[in-house]
């Protein structure tokens, strides 16, 4: 009990290990998001860097219309010098409207100017908040990420807690001598042979399949103690002694029944051929004479099927996996394969 115990604490550990794993590589994920995000405010930085740009060329443009501007003002200035013999009122005209003009370029020039500093630092105020946020998401993550190494970290350590377990309860399992291989034991390689369902357990006394002197036995001791049971309900062959205080996962009751008290070998009472029967067809079926006599000719039943050839299909099939079962001494495989038929027969 204290093996499936740690098994399923492992198996546990394991499982919350690939969650943890599943987490970092979603915080792996948004990091990466984070990253295409930051990198596309850069580039929206860089397209407000660039209509910055074309503002400064404007207010290049402009200055060099007022450079042009002031130019021409000097050309009309030496203009107004060489007429200024000439009539006054013409020239303060001239003057006057040269001026105006030259105040709605400088007011032009002023704008633009301010507009461009307003746009600036609105730029600069909108790049310092994303920056500041998207450091504080950094953090966070990073945060994040590091409470997951720490908690991967322990339940790492857990794991090979329970793994050094599992390996002192498996070298203890083999110094007191539970731990046998099934394979090496001609014995108990007949007894699983003649399991027909792969859930029966054979019991047989520990001193025939191996001696053993206990210091501290004495004539009193019970049945069960020096008793041996051997488990053939899953993959695993292992014989446990019945000291340790083990057992298996049993299906039915007739199992916990049969290791209560020895199991009566069938094979000492049934007629050979009955015996060479039943283990061929891994069940124990009757005699074809015991047949019911009013059952349908199967002419009629050859006629049906052929008039009907998703049934033929389907019969075949089921006889085919009705072979098939013949050969499993599992359960597990022939209700497996009894549901399948059972389908395939409800489909037709």
């Amino acid at each position: 009990m204290m093996l499936e115990q740690n098994l399923r604490d492992l198996e546990e550990s394991r499982n919350r290990e690939r969650e943890h794993s599943q987490q970092l590589h979603s915080l792996r994920s948004e990091l990466e998001a984070e990253k295409a995000y930051l990198v596309d405010q850069n580039e929206a930085c860089m397209d407000a860097y660039r209509k910055i740009d074309c503002i400064d060329q404007d207010a290049k443009s402009a200055r060099s219309a007022l450079f042009s501007a002031e130019t021409e003002v000097r050309r009309l200035r030496d203009e107004y010098h060489r007429l200024e013999e000439g009539s006054r009122s013409e020239i303060n005209a001239l003057k006057d409207s040269h001026q105006a003009e030259l105040n709605g370029k400088l007011s032009r020039i002023s704008q633009l100017e301010a507009e461009f500093h307003t746009e600036l630092r609105k730029r600069e105020a909108e790049l310092t908040e994303g920056k500041r946020s998207h450091e504080i998401a950094a953090q966070q993550a990073e945060a994040k990420l590091e409470g997951l190494r720490n908690e991967n970290t322990r339940l790492m350590v857990a794991k090979e807690g329970r793994e050094a377990e599992l390996r002192t309860a498996h070298d203890k399992l083999r110094q007191i001598g539970g731990l046998t291989n099934l394979q090496s034991k001609p014995r108990e390689r007949r007894a699983r042979l003649r399991a027909t369902d792969g859930t029966k357990l054979d019991v047989e006394p520990a001193n025939q399949s191996r001696p053993r002197s206990t210091a501290g036995s004495t004539s009193s001791e019970t049945p069960s103690s020096q008793t041996r049971f051997v488990d053939t309900v899953g993959y695993s062959s292992i014989s446990y002694p019945l000291e340790l205080g083990i057992k298996p996962a049993m299906k039915r009751s007739s199992a916990i029944e049969s290791f209560k008290a020895p199991v009566t070998r069938s094979s000492d009472t049934e007629d050979p051929a009955a015996r060479t029967r039943r283990t061929s067809t891994g069940a124990n079926r009757p005699p074809l004479k015991d047949a019911p006599a009013n059952r349908i000719p199967s002419s009629f039943r050859w006629m049906y099927l052929f008039h009907h050839p998703m049934r033929l299909k389907y019969q075949i099939l089921g006889w085919s996996l009705n072979i098939l079962s013949m050969r499993m001494r599992s359960l597990r495989a022939r209700v497996f394969l009894a549901l399948i038929t059972m389908g395939m027969a409800l489909e037709s």
